[in-house]
């Protein structure tokens, strides 16, 4: 198909299994028309899937309702086990949409403003000061990112508690002078998840649950630091799926990547997400509206913020997507047309991809997909 050939390098963002299999409650067109738009959207992600051999999962959505959904490969591959529509994944750096979210409802009950200083939560941030917590959401504070300085010293397969994580960075100086610049740090959401700790009293797992997981029916998503409640039926990461046995990823504990990329969920619980965030359930539009705002670059409050031509007009999209070892995800929203796609993956992919690179393959994407879903109404 055409489309899938305006997409050079999606190993960051989708990929296939050479094994597929299809969910146990397949989509039944109800017309002509949504029985088009599931045929090119089935034919458009297989090709892009067979663009690079992974598995995992794709869904797309307009309007909450599901037009595709389709599973790709092995959750377990030594258990013989197949990914299906409620296979849990490791969704990496998308959880970072939930940590932006959890302290804007902070915000909102007045328990914190995004213009405080860090250091009024975390004391211990020595040289943070000028930080603010909207540093933090919108990547601009200049604190370094803790997962070089982890790596570094070789604690990748260690436990950590959040307070821990801190001496990973807490007496590094900053980068540069805070809000001058963005810059991609995970150490910007580690903070924000211990300021959520520190402010609510509850450990931060306990915290999605309450405010986010619980009242939204997301009963597949979860924040848990030891990896036990979807220990036996959460995808296995893999490094290479070409492989007779598949290789393994290392292993990446969730407490290590903490709030900045610890959470797991499903293809329809991050719908159920999704479609959260466009009404009033989780937070107030003028909220969801800064949320949704780019600052000194493309990343608004926990969210990447950009535009793209579909049909003749321009649409706004939303979006995040998270990688590491064995894991992949995209969460992209075409907000104007409601338009949602979501993408998991338990394979490792591309992980030296430029910035650029990955915005122009998100909005390629987006636009491909949403040429697709929109051409009956435009």
């Amino acid at each position: 198909m055409q489309q899938a050939k305006r997409m050079p390098r999606v190993a960051t963002v989708v990929a296939l299994a050479l094994w597929v299999t299809t969910d146990s409650d397949p989509l039944v067109a109800t017309d002509l028309e949504r029985a088009a738009v599931q045929t090119e959207l089935t034919a458009y992600i297989d090709d892009l899937f067979e663009s690079e051999p992974t598995w995992g999962g794709a869904l797309v959505a307009r309007d909450g309702e599901v037009l595709f959904q389709k599973s790709y490969g092995w959750s377990d591959h030594s258990q013989a086990k197949p990914n299906q529509a409620g296979t849990p994944f490791r969704i990496q750096s998308l959880s970072k949409t939930f940590t932006a979210m959890a302290t804007l409802m902070l915000a909102e009950r007045g328990q914190l403003s995004l213009d405080d200083p860090v250091v009024d939560y975390v004391p211990e941030l020595r040289e943070a000061e000028g930080v603010t917590i909207r540093h933090l959401l919108q990547m601009q504070s200049g604190i370094p990112d803790l997962l070089s300085a982890a790596l570094a010293a070789g604690a990748i397969d260690r436990f950590h508690t959040p307070e821990e994580l801190l001496d990973y960075f807490v007496r590094e100086p900053l980068l540069f002078e805070p809000g001058t610049q963005f810059d991609y740090s995970n150490s910007n959401y580690i903070l924000l998840g211990v300021i959520i700790e520190r402010i609510s009293g509850k450990p931060y797992g306990r915290f999605l649950k309450k405010n986010i997981f619980k009242p939204l029916r997301m009963r597949r998503s979860v924040f848990d630091p030891y990896d036990r409640r979807f220990s036996n039926r959460r995808a296995v990461g893999y490094e290479d799926v070409t492989r007779d046995p598949p290789t393994e990823a290392r292993y990446f504990p969730p407490s290590l990547a903490y709030a900045a990329g610890g959470v797991m969920s499903t293809a329809r619980n991050l719908l159920k997400w999704d479609q959260a965030l466009y009404g009033e359930r989780i937070l107030s539009q003028e909220t969801l509206e800064e949320a949704f705002t780019p600052g000194v670059s493309v990343y608004g409050l926990g969210w990447i913020i950009d535009r793209v031509r579909i049909q003749g007009r321009r649409h706004k999209i939303v979006w995040h997507t998270g990688g590491g070892p064995g894991f992949r995800s995209a969460l992209v929203r075409i907000i104007d047309a409601r338009v949602t796609v979501v993408l998991l993956f338990n394979t490792t992919g591309d992980q030296d991809q430029e910035d650029q690179e990955l915005f122009d393959t998100v909005a390629g994407l987006a636009a491909d997909i949403g040429d697709i879903v929109l051409a009956e109404s435009e």
